[in-house]
């Protein structure tokens, strides 16, 4: 992760409408924002995902902004926490803190600076949160990061009910069977990020992300359904009711 109408999800190879009411290949397109990308306008995408916190000493300051935005468009609304390595426990609690019960979490592993956050980071941060309460389902945990952690063990977020997040920009753009989709270390992956430089919403150079669910659906208000279900109970399921 780094930093919809009419409007088009384009990068140079990739290009494809979004609406509320379009179901595209059975799989929903959404953007993943942050202070970075201010200003976007995301009211017909079904769903987004905004920064929340980072460490135990940042808020983005358009966390809130986001989350009144997603109300007022009617756009189902996650949250996502940016791990920084060691003080897993205490980022938890800031996050939570900020996010609360109510609102679903994804974990965002990935090294910045001389922070490389390890697997137990990510399953302390997963046991002090849901400790807490808190709803953590989802880990982005890219597999070229997961190969230079020197592809650890994957069964305690197993245990933890977590499904992987995957990064990975194909020249060709997305696809139903696109690298994204390829499960590492014993976990699915249930969302994508196939493209940082689609330009949407007002903004350009903006995280986008797929997710097809069980691809047992045939229609969109079902397919919303299971990533509510995923992000909520860790369980994807067909078996869901809108």
């Amino acid at each position: 992760m780094a930093k919809q109408a009419s409007d088009s999800i384009a990068n140079s190879c990739f290009t494809v409408k979004v609406r509320k009411s379009l179901l595209v290949n059975e799989v929903l397109h959404f953007p993943d924002v942050s202070s970075y990308d201010q200003g976007i306008n995301f009211s017909d995408s079904y769903l987004v995902v905004a920064k929340a916190t980072e460490g135990t000493y940042y808020r983005d300051p358009l966390y809130g902004t986001y989350q009144a935005d997603a109300h007022v468009w009617n756009t189902f609304f996650m949250a996502y926490h940016f791990l920084h390595h060691g003080n897993a426990t205490e980022q938890a609690d800031y996050c939570y803190h900020v996010v609360g019960p109510h609102v679903p979490l994804a974990i965002d592993a990935e090294p910045y600076l001389s922070s490389h956050p390890s697997i137990l980071d990510i399953e302390q941060f997963l046991d002090e949160y849901q400790r807490l309460g808190g709803m953590c389902y989802i880990t982005y945990l890219p597999k070229w990061y997961w190969e230079v952690l020197g592809t650890p063990d994957l069964t305690g977020l197993v245990e933890r009910k977590q499904s992987l997040w995957s990064s990975n920009y194909p020249t060709t753009g997305y696809s139903n069977d696109g690298p994204g989709w390829i499960s590492y270390g014993g976990l699915p992956v249930a969302i994508w990020q196939y493209s940082s430089t689609v330009n949407y919403g007002d903004v350009s150079d903006v995280d986008f992300n797929a997710f097809r669910g069980t691809g047992l659906q045939t229609s969109l208000p079902m397919v919303r359904a299971e990533f509510q279900h995923l992000v909520t109970t860790g369980v994807l399921t067909s078996d869901v009711h809108v």
